[in-house]
């Protein structure tokens, strides 16, 4: 709707400023030239204000408590019109009902809540059996740092050496002879090294005076080089590292010295101590003969099992002694270990609970850090709910004390490699399984317990009902193993059946050919519906494992893994009733009925998007048949229904506006059925469905007098009996004879149907009576007081443009506006007033039609100079009658044209 803001101004100059526009990379216009430029179109159906959808809503918030239906009425003359190139107008048909008096009683009781609630009990559904075996559930395990626990216990024994003063030379063997290395931790045979180095912090133990340059070599048993370092000087180093990467350390090991030695005095000699250890980056890729403890290892693994939400546990059993249920854990030594011990104490959690004692541990020895299994039978599997989260997971948990005596270790790459825990769980037998039934999509309701007042209309208007055996019949499937029985309870004290139970025995009936063996009628009794005001009933389902603690649990046996189980059950409430005995006698049926229509309702949507609706006090509507029903079906013989009916308009506070429509007798549709309304083939739409559609009354009256309430419908009737002789004031109706008449009606109705015909006109006024009805289209055009038209920010700098301007000798606005939204011989059309006298034209008129608008250069430049430009924009409609076509829709198309008078260059080129 944002183009018609150039509904009457966006003329040539906004051509040539306009930012929203592609500009060329030159323009110019010459003599006697015309262009035109489309602006572009706008159309609104009227349906999106008034239809069938917005009609219900307004009704329906209006008139809460009214049943109605709202359908979009189409009589066939009006379908020929079209069909023969004509329109037809727009109507619509409201269908509601005053008052029924019921006379199937079975069927009426059938819609009650309360059997609504029994039938809630019906169910299919598919007990699946879910195998809960693990092949396999692997996770890695951690093992301590074994080269971190080496580094720390480490303990190696060097001898002091001694280093002789004045040698100012090279040192003999004989001065710096082989010391003895011995390792006291750890015990091992020996230690391949992958990376790091042994750390040997020398000290002297007197100021050291003399410099040296000495080579220290670690030495085997055989006296075999392992390691060295060069370039020693002993006066200023105090820590020297022996590579170990590639080497291999035995327990008993020699340290040589050699090299040159200068200073001090001859005679005089310095000892040295040494303490070594190993730096933080060492670490061995193998270990021989290594005995220690290691840090324990702690595992922790979740064997995840999925299974429905439905789901709660199962009891595990055995299929067979060679076919058993068994939890085993398994972890391997790494390759190429020996020598390893360990102590374990590992426990189960979660859906499977286990000490470590119920472990059969035979086989946890040799390459096996863990080999252990746990018997299933008679266990249970159990979902738990942690912290509001429901798992299935088995929790495997527990500690590993290892330790090393004599072992043989591989570290790759210096680091202990990761082991798997392995655990396998293999349940080859549910001996029982527990479901929640209130986990399924669709839960299952296995109590209904009810109590509900008779309606008004079968206490008041029925005096007795004789009631054949009634109650429930159920129907059921239950394809569960024998045994799986499922218990069903039943009481009423109004259809007369005390603690009734019976049971859907596992193994019976299929889908296709249920059982039907269960019936839970009361016997043949009569209600007074004076004093049994009350239909009291309850129905219980008792599934296998219900407790009161859990009353949604079923606990199911001898079921079979992996396999389906189906269990339907259909509950269909029985009211046989052999007769009733309808009161005559004094018996009033009287009432108010709110139809939730006033002329402000009907057209809401539309004021509501206006923001205004003070025009509608103008419009009267030309007619409003309302046909009226008093139906009392055939089978009802003697029976009398007078009284009145009147229609009024009330205002807000409930008074009655004006004077009030009597409803003639002769008005009054009477007959045993109620006409049917027929739809148009592949449509919605009513063509007929009147009877005698000449038979209505106009109430068009109501509506006009504008009341700030809604029409309403009085009735007062009573009912009577024909027989006069008779001292009997009831009326019998028997079923079977209802049966036999095949009657579509089964009620006596008071029935209103109203037909709305947007026929409308514009009422004159005292003292002006061509005064036109006036609309401000503003908001429609996505606009408020005071917005600018062109959605500027500031006013349109003119100053650069004179040139431009002044080459146009004519410009304006070409429109042609698309209307059946108002049909008449009167024509509606738009004013757009500038609100500026200064300028040479201040208001412009757009008829219903195609013409032009021929702007003012001068007032151009005004308006484009003035900010905000903010017209009025108002239909006017001339007093006169209107009628609004079906698909009744506005539209309106825009062109500028501009007429120069010379070749001005406007931008590009040779300016």
């Amino acid at each position: 709707m944002k183009n018609i803001k150039l509904f009457v101004m966006a003329a040539a100059v906004l051509l040539i400023v306009s930012c929203s526009w592609k500009i060329p990379e030159s323009v110019s216009v010459k003599t006697n030239a015309e262009y035109n430029f489309t602006i572009g179109t706008f159309s609104e159906k009227l349906s999106k204000y008034l239809s069938v959808d917005t009609l219900s809503e307004q009704i329906k918030s209006s008139s809460s408590e009214l049943s109605f239906d709202v359908y979009d009425y189409y009589p066939d003359e009006d379908s020929q019109k079209v069909a023969a190139g004509g329109s037809a107008m727009q109507q619509f048909l409201v269908d509601f009902s005053l008052q029924e008096i019921p006379i199937d009683i079975g069927s009426y009781l059938d819609k009650m809540d309360f059997a609504d609630k029994l039938k809630g009990m019906s169910f299919d559904q598919t007990f699946d059996v879910p195998d809960l075996s693990v092949s396999s559930f692997e996770e890695p395990i951690n093992l301590s740092d074994i080269n971190k626990k080496i580094r720390e216990n480490a303990d190696l024994n060097f001898g002091a050496i001694t280093i002789p003063h004045g040698i100012n030379g090279t040192l003999s063997e004989e001065q710096c002879p082989l010391q003895n290395v011995t390792v006291n931790a750890p015990e091992f045979k020996a230690l391949e090294f992958y990376s790091g180095s042994l750390v040997l912090t020398i000290i002297c133990n007197q100021p050291p005076v003399v410099s040296t340059n000495l080579k220290i070599f670690l030495l085997d048993g055989d006296d075999k080089e392992i390691t060295s370092v060069s370039n020693v000087d002993l006066l200023t180093q105090s820590e020297i590292f022996l590579p170990l990467a590639g080497k291999t350390l035995v327990p008993k090991m020699k340290l040589k010295v050699s090299g040159t030695s200068s200073g001090g005095t001859s005679g005089n000699n310095s000892t040295y101590s040494i303490s070594a250890s190993f730096s933080d980056d060492s670490t061995i890729s193998r270990a021989t003969g290594l005995t220690m403890s290691i840090d324990p290892v702690s595992i922790n693994q979740a064997v995840k099992i999925g299974t429905e939400d439905a789901f709660v546990s199962c009891e595990i059993g055995d299929k067979s002694e060679t076919e058993k249920s068994i939890l085993s854990i398994t972890t391997k030594l790494p390759d190429g270990w020996t020598g390893v011990t360990a102590t374990r104490e590992i426990n189960l959690s979660g859906a499977i609970t286990a000490a470590d004692a119920e472990f059969n541990k035979t086989n946890e020895f040799g390459e096996y850090l863990i080999n252990r299994n746990l018997a299933l039978n008679g266990k249970t599997y159990s979902k738990k709910e942690i912290d509001g989260v429901v798992s299935g997971d088995i929790d495997v948990g527990g500690t590993i004390n290892i330790s090393l005596k004599k072992a043989d270790i591989v570290l790759p790459n210096g680091e202990a490699p990761k082991i798997m825990i392995s655990t396998s769980c293999s349940i080859t037998k549910v001996t029982s399984m527990t479901i929640d039934l209130s986990k399924y999509e669709s839960p299952i309701e296995t109590k209904v317990e009810v109590n509900e007042d008779l309606p008004s209309e079968v206490s008041k208007f029925i005096e007795k009902i004789q009631l054949n055996p009634s109650g429930l019949n159920v129907k059921y499937y239950n394809m569960l193993p024998e045994g799986n029985d499922i218990g069903f309870t039943v009481n009423s004290g109004f259809f007369g059946i005390t603690n009734e139970t019976n049971s859907m025995n596992g193994g019976t009936g299929t889908a296709d050919a249920p059982s039907e063996s269960m019936k839970f009628l009361g016997s043949e009794k009569t209600v007074i519906t004076a004093s049994e005001k009350i239909i009291d009933f309850s129905a219980e389902m008792g599934f296998p494992g219900k407790t009161a603690e859990n009353p949604d649990y079923v606990t199911l046996t001898n079921i079979e893994i992996g396999k389906s189980y189906a269990v339907g059950v259909t509950v269909e409430p029985v009211f046989d009733w052999e007769s009733i005995k309808l009161k005559t006698a004094n018996t009033a049926v009287e009432g108010n009925v709110d139809t939730g229509l006033n002329v402000s309702e009907i057209f809401k949507s539309l004021t509501d998007e206006l923001g205004d609706d003070s025009f509608i006090s103008r419009i009267k509507l030309k007619e409003i048949p309302l046909y009226l029903y008093s139906i009392v079906p055939e089978i009802v013989q003697d029976f009398t229904f007078t009284g009145n009916l009147t229609a009024a308009a009330y205002d807000a506070e409930d008074k009655r506006v004006g004077d009030e429509i009597e409803i003639e007798d002769n008005f009054v549709i009477s007959d045993s059925v109620l006409p049917a309304l027929q739809k148009a083939v592949g449509s919605d739409s009513i063509v007929t469905g009147f009877g005698d559609a000449s038979q209505y009354t106009n109430i068009a009256d109501l509506f006009n007098v504008h009341a700030s309430g809604n029409i309403k419908i009085d009735y007062n009737f009573n009912l009577g009996k024909s027989d006069a002789g008779s001292s009997d004031p009831t009326i019998e109706i028997k079923k079977a004879d209802l049966d036999e008449l095949g009657e579509d009606s089964v009620s006596i109705m008071l029935h209103a149907r109203l037909i709305l015909p947007l026929e409308l006109s514009v009422a004159r006024l005292d003292g002006n009576s061509n005064e036109p009805v006036v609309i401000d289209i503003m908001k429609l055009m996505d606009l408020e007081p005071g917005d600018d038209l062109f959605s500027r920010n500031e006013p349109t700098d003119l100053d650069d443009l004179e040139k431009y301007i002044d080459a146009i000798e004519t410009a304006g606005i070409r429109y042609s506006v698309k209307n059946n939204v108002l049909q008449s011989d009167k024509v509606p059309h738009i004013e757009l007033d500038t609100q500026d006298d200064s300028l040479q034209n201040e208001k412009y008129n757009i008829s219903f039609s195609t013409g032009t608008l021929n702007i003012e250069i001068d007032d151009m430049k005004d308006i484009l100079r003035s900010y905000p430009f903010s017209p009025t924009v108002k239909l006017k409609i001339p007093v006169g009658t209107y009628k609004i076509p079906r698909n009744a829709e506005a539209g309106v198309g825009f062109s500028v044209y501009i007429k120069t008078d010379g070749t001005v260059n406007l931008f590009g080129g040779d300016e």
